[in-house]
């Protein structure tokens, strides 16, 4: 597997260079809202986001928006509540939603439903991948997406519990990549549900449309958010990112534990100290997006910000910019018509944002 030592990835980002961000012409697309999580689009191009407390699940055409679901089992206490959302690849033809979200029973689960012919309801309620630890709802994740491959990509938090990133035989802090059904994919390294290990609260997840580069993005504890990407030779040697905060929670160990696991995935992108609190994540397509096009985009909570990462042909960080909001930024996603959808994370006035480039 191709790793970086310490020293490579000191130069790597000490030779990147700041860059100007995209110019974005920002409006209000939907408003008032609580807490929008995540967002994506049918091939029709409705949009479907959740909002994670209330549990609702929304419908927008145009920017006429009005929740067609409510999850019933659902736990929002903590960081957890409704969080991921996707479609099946095959959605004009089976209908199916994904959700990812903290339940009552306790645990964090995925849950495929199915949608109606007019895109009012959510029926058919099947459990898919259960059992993720769940104890206050730190770190909880979640967030899911259909990679190139077919297969369900899931970012798994470690409930703030030490031992779960390393421990084989748990969800916590692991990238899950399963069928429809939550069966293990083919070609998982682990031989489980699980593809990569060794995570400490990962939020984002995206794969770059020019090659299906797999790229995660994940909260630091005191320093060193991360962004790393899982390169082919993880499908032979399953990815471990090095957290492994035991005795106990210590969240004073690395991020990624060089001492402990020399082979680990280092990141491409960190944040040094303070963190900036990153969340969802996407990669740009298309001529619009100039010198970024194919980066990586992310949203940040705490600073406020856009982060957009350019990689170069060795998948090494090229350039950087970040560009300030008003208010957190949950995540951030291309929709179809080529400008970014950003998710505000304010509660009872949360709003969806549409940027469009202006070159």
């Amino acid at each position: 597997m191709k790793r970086y030592s310490a020293a490579a990835i000191a130069a790597i980002l000490t030779l990147s260079c700041n860059s100007d961000p995209p110019s974005l012409n920002i409006t209000d697309y939907i408003t008032g809202l609580d807490k929008p999580w995540d967002v994506t689009w049918t091939p029709d191009g409705e949009m479907l986001f959740t909002e994670n407390n209330t549990g609702d699940v929304w419908v927008a055409v145009g920017q006429s928006a009005a929740p067609i679901h409510t999850v019933s089992d659902l736990d929002p206490g903590g960081e957890g509540g409704l969080m991921g959302i996707t479609l099946s690849p095959d959605f004009d033809t089976d209908g199916y939603v994904f959700l990812c979200y903290t339940s009552n029973v306790p645990d964090i689960r995925i849950v495929r439903y199915q949608a109606n012919p007019g895109l009012t309801a959510l029926s058919d309620k099947t459990p898919v991948v259960t059992g993720g630890p769940y104890t206050t709802g730190r770190h909880s994740g979640c967030r899911i997406k259909f990679g190139p491959d077919g297969y369900l990509w899931a970012t798994f938090g470690d409930a703030a519990t030490g031992t779960t990133p390393q421990d084989e035989n748990s969800l916590g802090g692991k990238i899950l990549r399963v069928d429809e059904d939550g069966n293990a994919a083919p070609g998982n390294p682990s031989g489980d549900v699980w593809f990569a290990k060794g995570y400490r609260n990962p939020q984002g997840i995206d794969f770059r449309p020019s090659d299906g580069l797999a790229c995660i993005a994940q909260h630091g504890p005191l320093r060193d958010d991360e962004v790393e990407c899982l390169d082919s030779d993880c499908f032979s040697d399953a990815c471990n990112s090095g957290w492994n905060p035991v005795p106990g929670y210590n969240e004073a160990v690395p991020m990624t534990d060089l001492a402990l696991y020399p082979d680990a995935n280092q990141a491409l992108w960190s944040s040094g100290a303070p963190t900036l609190a990153p969340s969802g994540m996407s990669f740009l397509e298309g001529s619009q997006w100039g010198d970024w096009d194919d980066a990586i985009v992310v949203a940040f909570l705490k600073t406020r910000q856009l982060g957009y990462f350019r990689l170069d042909p060795f998948n090494a960080l090229e350039l950087e910019a970040f560009s300030p909001f008003a208010n957190r930024l949950r995540t951030a996603e291309q929709g179809p018509d080529g400008c970014l959808y950003i998710l505000e994370d304010v509660s009872s006035s949360g709003k969806i944002l549409r940027g469009c480039p202006t070159l």
